[in-house]
């Protein structure tokens, strides 16, 4: 068992073969509305305009725009565009239940395992990760010019999302600054809020 963007796509076209509706119109409806997350979508490349940040993708030592690697449209596997305002809104969505129950948002933060019960680190669609005991799920994902992580942290009700137009491996030092600084918070204040 391993991610695999081709799974995603191929679970896109089982999807729209089930629902019997185009997967970019029935994730619009079920998830995108659903969280009140108006500015994500899957726009096609020309229909994007300034309303998309240009992204920038390293070549050796030359730095230019990543226009010419992006699909004419997202799909399944990646390539929709949001802003950091509706992912946390995502966020808010699956920790309340909008898009789909407690049980199953537990199911998919459980961990799988392959043969003799060794933890691959990824739930039913979510990366699952402990940092400084803080446990977490949600996503990250790239390509040449966009890069991005979701951490959900369900004990504390925290979302830590960022966003870059920049290669993947662009956020690294500055995701694990901010989860340190977010644990440090996260510390003041279940101190602060313990009985006396």
């Amino acid at each position: 068992v391993a991610y695999s963007d081709s799974g995603y796509a191929l679970l896109g076209a089982i999807l729209e073969k089930l629902v019997v509706e185009e997967y970019h119109g029935f994730v619009r409806k079920v998830v995108f509305q659903k969280a009140g997350m108006a500015d994500t979508d899957y726009p096609e490349l020309a229909a994007q305009g300034t309303l998309v940040a240009t992204g920038y993708t390293s070549e050796g030592s030359t730095v230019r725009p990543n226009l010419y690697t992006l699909p004419n449209r997202g799909g399944p596997a990646g390539g929709g565009v949001s802003t950091a305002a509706d992912l946390a809104r995502f966020a808010e969505a699956l920790r309340d239940g909008r898009l789909v129950s407690r049980s199953t948002l537990d199911l998919m933060t459980t961990p799988a395992t392959a043969g003799a019960g060794s933890d691959l680190g990824y739930g039913l669609g979510f990366g699952l990760r402990e940092d400084g005991g803080r446990r977490s799920f949600g996503h990250g994902g790239g390509a040449p010019g966009v890069s991005a992580e979701l951490r959900i942290f369900p004990a504390t009700g925290e979302t830590i999302v960022v966003l870059s137009n920049r290669d993947p491996g662009c956020l690294e030092g500055g995701f694990q600054r901010l989860l340190a600084a977010t644990a440090g918070a996260a510390a003041t204040n279940a101190e602060k809020a313990r009985p006396r």
